[in-house]
């Protein structure tokens, strides 16, 4: 542990209510690294002798020289301050690296101080909605996961021979709770806090099967089923939204970004960083265009998702309905579904639906009363198969940006964030 003294510590005041004038408040953030309670140790005085005092106070605990680090990190670019805590212990030095320094200096004569600060806090944001879109693709998978054991769940549990393959549903359903709730948690670590209301009701519909088993009452049974099934429809509806709203605020910190570097390639040409700067900014431009690409069509499925369960019911399962929904939910899907394979020439993922589409247009030629014939049953199943396999494909393309961004992250951003060290 080391010691600073008196005349150290006077010196470095002078240095750092300079530096910090403007950003008290990020001074104290650095001086709390070391003890979280200073302010409260520090009596009210103009802004330069609490510094002094701040300083004095921790180098009797062996302590300032330990916030030294942390007070270069957040004034990364300023010289003067620099110089002044490098002569004072240097060491401290290590918590900003020569080339990071150089960089941000160049940052600073680049950008105003406004524009670096936002500059800053989008980096930040990357990272935080990265993580946010990653959980609810985990809960996005494991309701697509129950999803197809609805029907399958509401037919058993309206046949008494056949409860006992209820327990069983109950069993995968409690597994994929717990893949949510891990996923939940992994929301929170991101500091986005959401109200998710289908995670309670999934998990009381799932308790109320189990206590209409034991019950042995076949009314209770029906709807808690029907609840069940409720809450897995709300839960997409309600993740698909959160995940893509949050896909689109994370594209929005990689557009910022980009504006604030390009006018950095003309300043840093001919320098060492004009291959950071340049590689960071094609980086953000193809990610950027990737992850719209992306977003357009999720939101295409999604709707369609929301139809293949009205189909799924009526036509499928043979579920009542008022007279007309297959012609008008029918004609409704057919028109979305055109909008997103009717593209020439057919993509492969998109021939078999294609396909589909002309076979079920034959048989579903209105008037259609239910039941249709077996054949159309088949097709619109398989039809909803194939559709939600591209869904999930969608997806997967999203959840692909996201493993790129972190394992391609550019040296330009490590760099800025501390994570290498290139000096």
């Amino acid at each position: 542990m080391t010691q600073l003294g008196d005349a150290v510590i006077g010196t470095l005041t002078d240095v750092i209510a300079l530096s910090f004038g403007d950003a008290e408040d990020a001074f104290w953030a650095a001086c709390r690294t070391q003890d979280a309670q200073i302010r409260n140790e520090v009596a009210d005085a103009g802004f330069r002798i609490e510094v002094g005092a701040a300083l004095t106070f921790l180098d009797r605990v062996q302590q300032a020289a330990l916030v030294l680090g942390p007070l270069l990190l957040a004034r990364p670019a300023d010289a003067g301050l620099r110089k002044a805590i490098g002569a004072a212990h240097p060491p401290a030095l290590a918590a900003v690296s020569e080339e990071r320094f150089a960089l941000e200096a160049m940052i600073g004569a680049t950008l105003t101080s406004v524009q670096a600060v936002t500059l800053r806090t989008s980096l930040d944001q990357i990272d935080a909605l990265m993580a946010a879109v990653t959980a609810y693709k985990g809960m996005h998978d494991a309701l697509h996961v129950l999803q197809p054991l609805l029907p399958l769940m509401r037919s058993a549990a309206m046949a008494k021979p056949r409860w006992p393959e209820l327990r069983v549903y109950t069993m995968l359903f409690r597994q994929q709770l717990n893949r949510i709730d891990a996923a939940i948690a992994d929301l929170n670590r991101a500091g986005v806090v959401r109200l998710l209301d289908f995670r309670a009701a999934m998990g009381g519909a799932i308790d109320a099967i189990d206590a209409a088993l034991a019950a042995g009452d076949d009314y209770a049974l029906n709807d808690a089923a029907s609840e069940l099934a409720a809450s897995v429809d709300e839960g997409l509806n309600s993740v698909d939204v959160s995940m893509l709203n949050t896909a689109q605020d994370a594209n929005q910190p990689f557009t910022l970004a980009l504006q604030f570097f390009t006018p950095l390639v003309q300043s840093t040409a001919g320098t060492r960083f004009e291959a950071l700067i340049t590689s960071y900014v094609a980086f953000a431009d193809q990610v950027s265009r990737e992850l719209i690409a992306a977003i357009a069509e999720h939101g295409k499925w999604q709707r369609l998702d929301r139809q293949f369960d009205l189909l799924q019911r009526i036509v499928v399962e043979n579920q009542p309905g008022a007279p007309g929904d297959i012609d008008r939910i029918w004609r409704l899907t057919l028109r979305e579904l055109t909008q997103v394979c009717g593209a020439q020439p057919v993509s492969d993922w998109a021939s078999p639906i294609v396909q589909l589409i002309a076979l079920a247009t034959v048989d579903l030629k209105p008037p259609v009363a239910p039941p249709v014939i077996d054949a159309a049953r088949d097709r619109i199943s398989e039809l909803i198969s194939n559709g939600r396999s591209r869904f999930m494909a969608v997806d997967q393309s999203l959840l692909a940006w996201l493993g790129r961004s972190v394992q391609k992250r550019p040296d330009l951003i490590a760099l800025l964030k501390g994570e290498v060290g290139h000096g």
